[in-house]
């Protein structure tokens, strides 16, 4: 199947809201894989020799991004939990090896938040479940540690995704403030995460995975480097609508179709390593990505294949 550039709205008034309220510019990730293909197709760029890889949070939710368009084919997965590229500069070595001869690397990185069916940020309601759960319960579990101010990591034995999580939410205490949540009057211990932190909590780790992932790539790259394009954000999942004889844990299949939920990306950096300046690809922005948008050749080029298979 093809990359299905159709935008979709939420059917859900109260997450539309959300939506609009919070992300502003978020485009489903069909629409976002799209136009990543249409920009490197514009760039001449063989899709059939880039490899793709993806740092993003181990969460099931988040793997409907390697569903979005199947031309860019299996992706490596370079994240662990909330996304951060945890596989290091030896994974990142092994991810480069595998770029097939004179290929290109496409990363998709993101942090991630749910938005559950009254609006809520940082929750989720999941296949099967008659309650909702936490998203990214990763990176909120460490911001509730880091506030309630524990002297110390969590034990790092067996759990050291965790640990890098709370310390780097610890170092960042201080860009929180009391309306990123609500205390709990019976008990000054308990509180919630406002839909404004989760905000600041998201853009917070996306930027965390930001840094990690090209401090790695900068120290990973072989003596052979690889031309790679780099586009990162937030990934909103939104809750499925469960189709009559849906598979179980295998709802991302359905999301395409009419009437379902489809998550949203929020793209906050799009870069290019190793391309000279002759290359279409050198000073690609946000703004070259054209999210959603036609471009005239875009249309030319359809009309023309459409004339040629009628032609034969």
């Amino acid at each position: 199947s093809k990359c299905n550039a159709k935008a979709m709205s939420s059917a859900n008034p109260k997450v539309h809201e959300s939506l609009e309220t919070y992300f502003q510019g978020a485009v489903t990730l069909e629409v976002l894989m799209n136009s990543i293909k249409n920009l490197l197709e514009r760039a001449s760029v063989d899709l059939n020799h880039t490899l793709f890889g993806i740092s993003s949070c181990v969460d099931e939710i988040n793997r409907d991004l390697e569903h979005a368009c199947p031309e860019f084919g299996r992706p490596f997965n370079l994240g662990g939990l909330a996304g951060i590229p945890f596989v290091g500069t030896a994974g990142y070595s092994a991810f480069e090896h595998h770029v097939p001869d004179e290929g290109t690397i496409l990363i998709v990185f993101s942090s991630h938040v749910g938005i559950d069916p009254e609006g809520n940020l940082g929750k989720v309601h999941r296949h099967g479940m008659h309650h909702v759960s936490t998203a990214c319960g990763a990176a909120i579990g460490g911001l509730q540690a880091a506030w309630k101010e524990c002297p110390s990591a969590p034990a790092a034995e067996r759990n050291g995704q965790f640990v890098e999580i709370f310390n780097h939410l610890r170092s960042h205490i201080g860009d929180f403030d009391e309306t990123d949540r609500v205390v709990d009057a019976s008990d000054p211990t308990k509180f919630e995460i406002t839909n404004a932190g989760h905000v600041k909590l998201a853009k917070l780790m996306s930027k965390k995975i930001e840094d990690d992932l090209l401090a790695i790539i900068g120290t990973a790259e072989s003596a052979t480097p690889k031309k790679t394009i780099i586009v990162g954000g937030i990934q909103i999942n939104l809750e499925p609508v469960e189709e009559e004889g849906a598979v179980p844990h295998k709802h991302w299949k359905k999301k395409s179709k009419e009437n379902n939920e489809q998550d949203y990306f929020l793209v906050t950096h799009v870069s290019v390593k190793n391309v000279d300046g002759a290359s279409p690809l050198a000073g690609l922005s946000l703004e070259s990505l054209k999210l959603g948008k036609k471009d005239k050749k875009d249309k030319k080029d359809k009309k023309d294949k459409k004339k040629k298979n009628e032609e034969e």
